[in-house]
């Protein structure tokens, strides 16, 4: 390592000259740059691609340093970065094997930022030239992230329907519970609001939140009688009908925050539900293909 270490050192020294005597300076390079990916030094390592890239006059080997350039980026999770350098690469419309990696690193990086419309479009662009399922996975869930589910579902039956009997397919199947399990738990915020505006702590009820639901039934309904009492008193002539007035605001201001309450206690309910979810869709997916956003290809868990 440190004779590597010393020979890169020495041919970034020299004269940009050397990168035209022939192609063994930026091999010699872009293997260092390997070794410095191995041991996950991704910055050191773009360093020398990007100095590669600046003098090498053979646009492939330009187009290689981009493309690795963007691998690193997308491994130190510098989603941004690495997505500008895989879409230099993607539009130079290279035909080569790299432009399925490139591809995949791009949903990947397009995934982390949370603009997954993109990421589906690049997932299933890689999926266009594989055909290995893997792509299609990936759009699938980018999809349930965002919360269309039913596009989610359409593309993992599509892949039991082509992949039938291996191994992705079962994996896809779990998958497919998964959502419809999820599908299943949703509770309605809308619902909840309503039930609370009809019966205080009842929204809450429905959602399961119990001490919440007894919190807002006895708060309210004790307001509300001190509104009445407040109000038979101030007929008897024995206290102002203001402080009824008082009592019916801050009985009205309760009962507002528990039907506010139930609809976001549903909201809540139903993101905690979704991202345990979506934990354990990546989980399976990690477990049937050998790409994860941020790990890249062939990772081990």
């Amino acid at each position: 390592m440190r004779s590597s270490t010393l020979k890169c050192v020495v041919l970034l020294s020299l004269s940009p000259a050397l990168y035209g005597e022939g192609a063994a300076s930026s091999d010699e390079l872009l293997e260092y740059a390997d070794s410095l990916f191995a041991q996950r030094d991704y910055y050191r390592g773009i360093s020398v691609l990007k100095e590669v890239a600046h003098f090498a006059e053979d646009p492939e080997t330009k187009a290689l340093c981009v493309f690795k350039i963007g691998e690193a980026y997308q491994r130190s999770r510098k989603y941004r970065s690495a997505a500008g350098y895989l879409e230099r690469y993607v539009a130079g419309a290279h035909a080569d094997t790299l432009l399925y990696r490139a591809q995949m690193y791009l949903g990947a990086s397009w995934l982390q930022l949370e603009r997954h419309h993109e990421a589906v479009g690049s997932f299933l662009q890689a999926e266009s030239m594989a055909k290995d399922g893997t792509g299609q996975v990936w759009a699938a869930y980018s999809n349930a992230e965002r919360g269309d589910f039913a596009t989610a579902t359409d593309l993992l039956e599509s892949v039991i329907r082509e992949r039938e009997g291996d191994a992705l397919a079962l994996g896809t199947r779990e998958i497919l519970r998964e959502i419809a399990s999820y599908r299943g738990s949703r509770q309605s915020a809308r619902l909840a609001s309503t039930l609370s505006a009809l019966c205080p702590g009842l929204g809450q009820l429905y959602v399961r939140h119990y001490y919440d639901a007894a919190q807002a039934f006895v708060l309210v309904n004790s307001f509300a009688y001190m509104t009445y009492a407040s109000y038979r008193l101030g007929d008897l002539g024995e206290q102002s009908h203001l402080v009824t007035a008082l009592s019916a605001a801050v009985t009205g201001m309760f009962h507002y925050a528990n039907i506010l309450g139930a609809g976001r206690t549903a909201a809540y309910r139903n993101q905690r539900q979704l991202d345990h979810s979506l934990k354990r869709i990546r989980f399976l997916i990690h477990n049937n293909l050998g790409f994860a956003p941020g790990l890249g290809f062939g990772f081990a868990l």
